[in-house]
């Protein structure tokens, strides 16, 4: 019986605060295109970049400092989001990685650019990504 109370209190609290989903509708965009910049999907890439953040210590590179660093190259940025690898847990230890990077949809025909630059395709992500609330720039 103690059992089947945990698992409907678990399913309650799930509900009640929707597992953490209240993040994936507060993902940040960088930019806002009118009709007439609008890029189709099949035309775009999708980067990444590790942050660089180390907990308890620095938070890494902003958003706004990677898109500016393919920009700075040529790389029109098309959209950028605040992300983390799906499928991976993180222990909360300082002086270690937290894991979370910056994405950036990019003209396809960057792509080799960007990763010259030392971004890598959002494909690498086995499970690929969740997008997360950006910290405060």
């Amino acid at each position: 019986m103690a059992k089947i109370y945990i698992f409907w209190l678990t399913v309650f609290s799930c509900v009640v605060t929707s597992c953490g989903a209240g993040d994936l509708a507060n993902i940040q965009s960088t930019q806002v295109l009118d009709e007439e910049h609008v890029i189709a999907p099949e035309k775009q890439s999708i980067v990444f970049v590790d942050r660089g953040a180390i907990q308890c210590e620095s938070s890494g590179m902003t958003l706004t400092q990677t898109s500016a660093m393919l920009v700075e190259q040529g790389i029109d940025v098309i959209d950028s989001i605040c992300g983390i690898e799906a499928g991976i847990d993180v222990i909360a230890l300082c002086g270690h990685s937290d894991l979370k990077m910056n994405i950036h949809f990019i003209h396809i025909k960057n792509f080799n650019k960007a990763v010259n630059l030392g971004f890598s395709p959002i494909s690498e992500l086995t499970d690929g990504y969740v997008g997360i609330v950006c910290p405060t720039e």
